[in-house]
């Protein structure tokens, strides 16, 4: 017993030694001094407003986003690696009770946050559609409506250029899940 107790110790020890220090989401910007294997971590709870599940309703349409915040993520930018919290989502869209979509079943998300964090009551994340094999921007902005916890949402198309391959179909200028509007979602969960 006193061996695996030792061996728990140090393998705790090492585990220690290897992380870099650890920063605060709410304080770590662009020019934040780059540490090998830091840790830009969500102290201060910056992201928890947004997690959850979120639904529109109109008629026989429904739209579900679950938004979850994942610790630690390992990420490398160039040369630098670092560790980040980092908050993804998924979603679902039915209409006439037949899904259109849904992605909240996968494995990996189909909305990641786009930098590094919440900029006030506001975030933008990257969207992938799988059904169009596109991506898009959502705007996700949290509002107060009589006390009940809301999200604004917007999906943009990309800005750019864009370039069509011989052999791929056209540019789709449209998303498999309604979008040519801000969305009031409500939290269910």
């Amino acid at each position: 017993m006193k061996k695996i107790i030792v061996i728990g110790l140090l393998v705790l020890s090492n585990l220690s030694i290897a992380q870099g220090p650890i920063i605060s989401l709410s304080e770590y910007d662009l020019n934040t001094e780059y540490t090998p294997n830091m840790y830009i971590s969500d102290i201060d709870g910056l992201f928890n407003p947004f997690v959850g599940t979120w639904e529109w309703t109109n008629g026989n349409e429904t739209l579900t986003i679950v938004l979850y915040k994942v610790p630690q993520v390992h990420t490398t930018v160039g040369e630098r690696t670092f560790y980040c919290d980092e908050l993804y989502g998924k979603y679902k869209y039915e209409q006439n009770g037949t899904t259109i979509i849904n992605t909240i079943d996968n494995v990996e998300p189909t909305i990641a946050i786009k930098g590094f964090k919440p900029q006030g009551n506001k975030v933008e994340f990257l969207f992938d559609d799988t059904i169009l094999e596109k991506q898009g921007f959502l705007e996700v902005e949290l509002i107060n409506a009589f006390g009940l916890a809301k999200i604004n949402l917007k999906l943009i198309n990309r800005k750019g250029v864009s370039f069509i391959l011989q052999g791929d179909s056209n540019y789709i200028d449209d998303f498999s899940i309604p979008h040519n509007e801000n969305f009031v979602l409500s939290k269910v969960n």
